[in-house]
């Protein structure tokens, strides 16, 4: 029974990856059981009970062996870190011949005492972050994680960081499979997260993502055809997050098709990837750690005031609460300048917004956040320049059911984030707003409803309203700047071809 346990394992995980179930069972029945005891008795072998680690195999021991992999860079075929779940199935086995190829040792998937030896030599024997800038693996093996080779083609780069285009610099790297505007370029391939961390932001005119790590670097893909994940989704390093494409503000193919991989620190500056992943290891900071309990003190730098103590997080408080951050549970924080677990929650909610590491702890960046948010106008200031278009949205709002919010607070929050989603999806106006069908959505049209070349962009309903103003605003900041660079790094190139 546990042999046959082991089987479906081996069965499901093929199946997840893609394998057609004739060929997936045909490979379960030809490795696997491998695993079984020589005398028939259907008895899995212990893990190393040989001394060897192979297919078919389960245990610490081979959780183990899957950590040192991962820690190593050594990913499957199709360049996924692997799931430390203690199962030694294909993907394993194809990490391990990763490492052997590298290492120059006989192929075969096994990891016999020459293949543990050579792993424990390639990784620290300290616990290593997860490769990220700490220089676990090259840009090569990052670029290959992303858009992992496909049978003999594989991927490379065509246009580096810093690059003089006219007036600008290039703020990124591009890079796609080799052909040219040809094969698997057109055929949308997908792209995968180079890092294990938290989307936050999916869309725009560009198709962009943005995933933060564990460092607070954001690694951004521009130009993306489709999209697979959604702000606040964890992912792996290796997962599938969109499919490759060329899109711009002109649409879908208003770039040749290709992926833009920008990478910025806390504080927003741009970073070159190739010098990041490339330079030798270092050891990971040290991340602030203490109690969030409520009452405790949580570390305070500073605060909004330029001064430390009761008053200044007092003053952050109520700046938290103006821009519609809430603790945990969504409640408004009391402003009585004692710096418990509630108002922790409300600052890691704020930095999540703005792309900082979200710690709870008021430090310089967050501060720097903070100050610009004060000097910023929402979208319900009419200062603000899309402050016609937030009204329009409140106006189509106020149309539904007095129960669709819960507040009109919840109905402002909704509108904003209706803001965001048609500027992003290239909207220039909303003449109406209407609920879904299902009554969870809702949906901002441009045009008339009976004209069938109407243009409209569909939000969820309750995460709509629970979405702080402030957010709404900074991401609508954040894609009108990024959609001015692209725009005129567009035009310079344009000029270039016309002056060729």
């Amino acid at each position: 029974a546990q042999a046959l346990e082991q089987m479906r394992a081996g069965y499901r995980e093929r199946i997840e990856r893609g394998v057609a179930p004739t060929e997936a069972w045909k490979q379960v029945t030809a490795s696997d059981a491998a695993a079984v005891d020589r005398n028939g008795r259907g008895v899995v072998a212990a893990a190393m009970a040989d001394g060897v680690l192979r297919m078919g195999e389960r245990g610490d021991e081979v959780r183990s062996l899957q950590r040192a992999l991962n820690q190593a860079g050594h990913t499957d075929d199709r360049g996924r870190r692997l799931a430390e779940d203690g199962v030694f199935g294909s993907s394993t086995r194809e990490s391990v011949e990763s490492l052997q190829r590298a290492m120059e040792l006989k192929v075969d998937g096994v990891a016999g005492s020459r293949t543990l030896e050579s792993l424990r030599a390639a990784v620290p024997s300290a616990a290593s972050p997860e490769p990220g800038g700490a220089g676990g693996r090259s840009f090569e093996d990052t670029m290959r994680i992303m858009l992992p080779p496909q049978g003999t083609v594989a991927p490379h780069v065509t246009g580096h960081f810093a690059e003089d285009r006219g007036s600008r610099t290039h703020g990124g790297v591009d890079f796609n499979y080799v052909g040219g505007q040809n094969g698997v370029n057109l055929r949308h391939p997908t792209i995968h997260s180079p890092v294990s961390g938290e989307v936050t932001f999916v869309g725009g005119s560009y198709g962009t993502i943005k995933i933060r790590d564990a460092q607070g670097n954001s690694h951004e893909l521009l130009h993306t055809h489709a999209q697979s994940v959604r702000v606040g989704q964890q992912v792996g390093a290796g997962d599938p997050i969109g499919t490759m494409g060329g899109r711009g503000p002109g649409g879908a193919d208003d770039y040749a098709q290709h992926v833009h991989y920008q990478l910025k620190d806390g504080n927003g500056r741009l970073m070159n990837p190739q010098e990041h992943w490339n330079r030798p290891p270092t050891q990971s900071p040290s991340r602030p750690t203490g109690s969030l309990d409520e009452g405790a003190r949580a570390p305070v730098t500073a605060s909004p005031s330029n001064g430390e103590g009761p008053e200044g997080t007092r003053q952050m408080q109520e700046a938290l609460n103006q821009y519609g951050y809430r603790d945990a549970a969504g409640r408004t924080l009391q402003a009585d300048g004692q710096f418990g677990g509630r108002t922790g929650e409300a600052v890691r909610a704020y930095q999540q917004a703005h792309g900082l590491r979200a710690d709870g702890i008021v430090g310089p960046q967050t501060l720097e956040a903070l100050a610009r948010s004060q000097q910023t106008p929402l979208l319900s200031d009419a200062r603000h320049p899309d402050h016609g278009m937030f009204q329009q949205a409140v106006k189509g709002l106020e149309q539904f059911d007095k129960s669709a919010f819960g507040s009109r607070q919840e109905l402002e929050n909704a509108a904003a984030a209706t803001v965001f989603e048609a500027k992003a999806s290239g909207l220039t106006r909303i003449d109406s707003v209407v609920p879904s069908t299902n009554g969870t959505g809702l949906f901002a049209v441009q045009g008339r409803m009976d004209d069938p070349s109407h243009s409209r962009v569909h939000l969820d309903k309750a995460q709509a309203a629970q979405q702080p103003i402030e957010k709404s605003t900074v991401q609508v900041q954040q894609d009108t700047m990024e959609a001015s660079r692209l725009h005129q790094e567009r035009e310079q190139q344009q000029r270039r071809v016309m002056v060729a």
